[in-house]
């Protein structure tokens, strides 16, 4: 959430379901609310992803991992009646780790956009085994036809 608050977005809101987690992320934005008062405001939520509705015309989903294949296919599945209907205009996903890809790419509304192994920064290597990580970003494209008619 801290770097998503480096670029132009509307807003920059992180859902988890541990609200011990939730309030170190939001002790955190805090912090960067004061140290950066001209990026974006960061806020996170305790709650369900799978029950979230999609009200953003433009959205970035950022995942590091999250779920298994089962819950991760619940909510692409969800991602995928908020653009048919249009709740979402545009879609973008950010996959660390993406160890379910498989369901993306088999997405008929999103199109692999970008994949890499990212280095980290030597600041940061040390706090893990890796020293560099997988990541995969997709995009949504036009509606399929049968989307179009319903």
């Amino acid at each position: 959430m801290m770097v998503a608050t480096e670029f132009p977005f509307d807003a920059v809101l992180g859902y988890d379901l541990a609200a011990p987690l939730v309030g170190i992320a939001n002790r955190n934005a805090r912090i960067v609310a004061r140290a950066h008062p001209e990026r974006t405001p960061m806020q996170a939520f305790s709650a369900d992803a799978l029950e979230l509705e999609f009200a953003h015309r433009k959205l970035v989903i950022f995942l590091f991992n999250p779920f298994g294949s089962s819950v991760m296919s619940m909510l692409l599945d969800s991602l995928e009646r908020a653009l048919a209907d249009g709740s979402i205009e545009t879609l973008r996903v950010v996959y660390i780790y993406p160890v379910c890809a498989h369901l993306f790419d088999a997405s008929p509304m999103l199109a692999r956009d970008w994949s890499g192994c990212v280095p980290y920064d030597p600041a940061e290597i040390g706090y893990g085994t890796e020293e560099r990580q997988d990541v995969v970003t997709w995009k949504s494209v036009a509606k399929p036809e049968h989307a179009l008619s319903s």
